[in-house]
């Protein structure tokens, strides 16, 4: 029986940050496929082109700020799960960006089996 290959859009203007978390999650996720976009254009432009099972978000983006972009997707993508990664605290910006939409706020400073266990726990529903 094949695995059924679950898709994570990971949006974030850093590279290293990006390929960090990508890095992460395909190792302990092997089912996963992982896209990346470095703003609000090409994340809207990869939702829009293809299915995504979760989208990871950074809250600071060039342009569209991350919240203004997660607004964008809830609209437009209801079912798709958005799960912010973000360096600011948690104290300060998570109830923000679950009132706009998010399922779940990790700060970058988590311990990164917290990223792989929220990225599963949204994956899962």
């Amino acid at each position: 029986m094949a695995t059924v290959r679950r898709s994570i859009l990971l949006v974030d203007d850093h590279p290293v940050v990006r390929q960090g978390i990508a890095r992460i999650l395909a190792a302990a996720m092997f089912e996963v496929r992982i896209s990346e976009a470095v703003d609000s254009v090409s994340a809207l432009e990869q939702l829009r082109a293809g299915t995504f099972h979760l989208v990871l978000l950074d809250l600071t983006l060039p342009g569209d700020s991350g919240l203004s972009l997660l607004r964008k997707i809830h609209r437009e993508f209801p079912s798709t799960p958005v799960l912010v990664v973000s360096m600011h605290p948690a104290d300060q910006f998570a109830q923000r960006a679950l009132q706009a939409g998010a399922i779940g706020y990790v700060t970058k400073d988590s311990d990164p089996q917290e990223l792989v266990q929220a990225a599963r726990v949204a994956l899962a529903g």
